[in-house]
């Protein structure tokens, strides 16, 4: 289970990273959007966020970064250059005839920043859009709801997403996150998810390390 922050400005990253500090979790994500692929636009400092994690005493976290964003080659360069562990970005933003070609070359940015890369689908996305990659990546990100803002509704057609996958590609690590809450988690575990992430359900609740041990055992 990792916690996702969606945040729009420093001062709601700095609570967040507080908060997570008092999880004890391994992993952090960030969501990062652009307002043009999604509707809202969320706070993006790298460089920042590395001064924050040590004030926090958060070095050692492992960061995943959700790349929301059009224009992906210049946001991943910029997160890679922070030590992030891995990056999903979305295949709706690859070029038309181009698309495997630009898979590789995110693929090497990543290898050559010792990061991880991961695919993501927007529920709107057919899943055969994955299909192409499946023998080519080993994480995969089912998002649940629209690129934007946290708290939205969770998309049940993921499941049917989910289950085609995982058929299709065992070995792949699945992530599902958005709108996801402690029994959607459980359903998602039994449907073949290895990982959920979510954002509001933790961080929108007056004792966030309540909310995130439901996760835990769910």
């Amino acid at each position: 289970m990792i916690p996702a922050v969606n945040c729009g400005d420093e001062a709601c990253a700095r609570r967040a990273l507080g908060i997570v500090r008092l999880l004890e979790t391994e992993w952090v994500k960030f969501d990062v959007s652009d307002g043009t692929f999604a509707s809202t636009v969320t706070w993006n400092k790298p460089a920042k966020l590395k001064e924050l994690l040590k004030k926090e005493e958060l070095g050692d976290i492992a960061i995943e970064v959700h790349l929301m964003v059009r224009d992906v080659k210049p946001a991943l360069a910029a997160w890679l250059s922070v030590g992030i562990r891995r990056a999903v970005v979305h295949v709706e933003v690859f070029p038309k005839g181009k698309n495997q070609e630009f898979f590789y070359e995110l693929e090497n940015m990543c290898s050559t920043a010792g990061a991880e890369l991961g695919l993501a689908i927007a529920p709107e996305t057919s899943v055969d859009e994955l299909v192409l990659y499946l023998g080519e990546t080993l994480f995969i990100q089912l998002l649940a709801v629209k690129p934007g803002p946290a708290g939205q509704k969770f998309d049940e057609g993921t499941f049917e997403k989910l289950e085609f996958l995982r058929d299709r590609a065992p070995e792949a690590t699945i992530e599902v996150d958005g709108g996801v809450t402690p029994a959607i988690a459980r359903r998602l575990k039994e449907a073949g998810a290895d990982v959920v992430a979510s954002s509001s359900y933790i961080f929108g609740e007056r004792d966030p390390r309540a909310a995130y041990q439901e996760f835990l055992d769910a």
